[in-house]
């Protein structure tokens, strides 16, 4: 599957030969809507929607699609829509879902600053049920609550287990126990301050568990690092009712030769960004390897021994 940032199309390409891959179907739209993610499991497509931002060619006039769809990809060149669900709001950016009954949403919700936690049961497909969420108690404006600063999970919630593992944008990192499923609770929170929080701040999360550790980052936004400072980092979680940061990556340099002294004056955005999600068996998956996008920097693999 490959989403189209700038399009509202999904295409779907047959790489089983990877040097020659073939388009075979697409999904088309839905209009003025960004599909930022999709994923696939046990037969099921899940297809995001949010709204696009004004600074990206969004219009909140136009009304545009949000929430979730969800695909029938038995045949994945003949893909069938069984369902949608909506949050009634803005939509989803960053979802979770490896197979089986439940998919980890980032949701935005009225009344609320900010994406949350939602939890979808889709024991039937066609028929989507939103069966538990959670926030930061700051984030309930509309029940007076008054953030200093906007709090929004980005995601998607990493679930390994009866554990979630939530990048929480300025609220830091947020592990939670999901065992019972409809009343999900914290187990501990990892806050980065200011000093760490740039516009996004905590993006992403992902767990090694064979070594109790998490590896985290924000996200860069602003041009030429003009923000608070972006790291990726890695959490020690042996105990994980006090997690750790125990070590910060070391930041990409350019090569020799180049005509600027560092990636931070190259222009356009510099930073850390997206990793490498090992969801599923099918999926590479090394617990003392690190996969990171850097913008300007290109893509840096990372071992962490």
């Amino acid at each position: 599957m490959r989403t189209h940032f700038w399009e509202p199309r999904l295409s779907i390409l047959d790489v089983s030969n990877p040097a020659e891959p073939r388009l075979v179907g697409a999904i088309e739209g839905p209009d003025h809507a960004a599909t930022w993610q999709v994923q696939v499991a046990d037969d099921l497509l899940v297809q995001g929607m949010e709204h696009r931002p004004p600074a990206w060619g969004g219009d909140p006039a136009l009304n545009s699609a949000e929430g979730i769809r969800f695909f029938d990809v038995s045949d994945p060149t003949v893909p069938w829509l069984l369902s949608e669900w909506r949050t009634g709001a803005h939509g989803v950016h960053r979802n979770h879902f490896t197979g089986g009954r439940y998919v980890h949403v980032t949701a935005s919700r009225r009344g609320f600053d900010g994406n949350i936690y939602v939890i979808l049961d889709i024991a039937v497909p066609r028929c989507p049920e939103e069966v538990a969420m959670w926030f930061l108690p700051e984030q309930f404006v509309a029940a007076g609550e008054t953030p200093a600063r906007r709090i929004s999970l980005h995601g998607p919630p990493y679930v390994l287990g009866d554990r979630a593992y939530l990048s929480y944008g300025a609220g830091g990192l947020v592990i939670l126990d999901i065992s019972d499923i409809e009343r999900p609770t914290l187990v501990s929170r990892l806050e980065i301050g200011a000093a760490f929080s740039s516009m996004i701040a905590l993006h992403t999360v992902i767990p090694l568990p064979s070594r109790n550790l998490l590896l985290i980052n924000t996200e860069a936004i602003a041009e030429r690092q003009q923000e608070p400072y972006n790291f990726a980092g890695i959490v020690d979680v042996s105990d994980e009712q006090d997690p750790r940061l125990i070590s910060l990556l070391p930041i990409p340099q350019p090569a020799a030769g180049a005509t600027y002294p560092n990636f931070s004056t190259r222009g356009g955005r510099f930073g850390p960004h997206n990793q490498h999600h090992p969801q599923g068996p099918e999926l590479f998956a090394d617990d003392n390897l690190m996969f990171m996008t850097w913008f300007n920097a290109g893509l840096a693999d990372l071992r962490h021994q």
